[in-house]
């Protein structure tokens, strides 16, 4: 009887630690008071539209692959929002990286922040192929402290995260050069009357 509780006692202890993850709050709206944290479309006009969606990627620091986490893209604001730039995020699963306080505290992890537009693939990497890399960008990867599960919820915040920029298409040659054209033609025979 004493052998089966001690077993029972040892799995209680054990099975919880082997299904744990850390988690994080995949969020960039509140995370300062500059705006130092938002996504742009282009270099000071905040991304918005739900076709828009960002992932978090995490792994190892210095891991070279980054895998997304498990919960769906989160999708970017409405163009009507009072918070531009941002994302609905929430709570995120850290799958392998569990904060129990004992001797390998601090626990961290690298993390990414992936944007894409969603009418061009269902990943990021889809997206990135089938539109030539526009319309998608990613974050410098950052080091999340994961934090023990009885921490206050700021401990779970990216504060290391940094916004940045998607890619856009430039205007094509053609398109440039057929405007020139317009304009030079609209000159001219304004210049004749």
């Amino acid at each position: 009887m004493k052998k089966s509780f001690l077993l029972f006692a040892i799995l209680g202890f054990l099975v919880p630690t082997a299904f744990s993850q850390g988690t994080v709050n995949f969020n960039n709206l509140g995370l300062g008071p500059n705006l130092s944290f938002l996504v742009d479309y282009e270099v000071g006009v905040p991304l918005v539209g739900t076709n828009f969606v960002a992932q978090l990627y995490y792994g190892h620091p210095g891991a070279e692959e980054l895998i997304p986490v498990a919960s769906p893209p989160a999708p970017f604001r409405e163009a009507t929002t009072s918070f531009p730039g941002t994302w609905r995020g929430g709570s995120r699963s850290l799958m392998g990286f569990y904060n129990n306080g004992g001797p390998n505290d601090p626990i961290t992890v690298l993390l990414q922040v992936r944007v894409w537009d969603i009418t061009l693939g269902p990943d990021y990497r889809t997206a990135f192929e089938s539109g030539n890399g526009f319309n998608t960008g990613k974050s410098a990867p950052f080091i999340y402290f994961v934090p023990r599960a009885v921490a206050p919820p700021a401990a779970f915040l990216m504060s290391n995260f940094t916004g940045f920029s998607i890619v856009i298409p430039e205007p094509s040659t053609y398109l440039l050069f057929s405007l020139g054209l317009l304009v030079s033609f609209f000159f001219r025979g304004f210049a004749r009357k």
